[in-house]
C-alpha cells in the first residue's frame, strides 16, 4: 500500500480502493504550498486523468499567475 502526505493548505487526491476489502492501495496527491483543488477527474484506457487548479509551482512548471490549471495522468495499477 501506498501513500502521500499533502502538500499545502488544499490539494487534490486520487486514491485506488482495493475491490476486496475496501482499502486503500495508493494514493496520489497533486498540490503546492499553496489552495489547490480537483476540477474534474475521467477513466480512459487503463489511465485516470486529473483535472486540478493549482496556485504555485508544480512538476517543475513554474506558475504563469495567480492560478492555472494542471492535468495529470496517474495509471489505475
Amino acid at each position: 500500500m501506498g501513500t502521500e502526505a499533502g502538500v499545502g493548505d488544499w490539494d487534490a487526491t486520487v486514491i485506488k480502493l482495493s475491490d476486496v476489502d475496501g482499502g486503500i492501495m495508493w494514493a496520489r496527491v497533486l498540490g503546492t504550498p499553496g489552495y489547490d483543488s480537483a476540477a474534474a477527474i475521467a477513466l480512459h484506457g487503463g489511465s485516470i486523468y486529473l483535472v486540478a487548479n493549482v496556485t504555485g509551482d508544480v512538476g517543475g512548471y513554474v506558475s504563469q499567475g495567480t492560478s492555472d490549471i494542471v492535468v495529470a495522468i496517474y495509471t489505475s495499477s
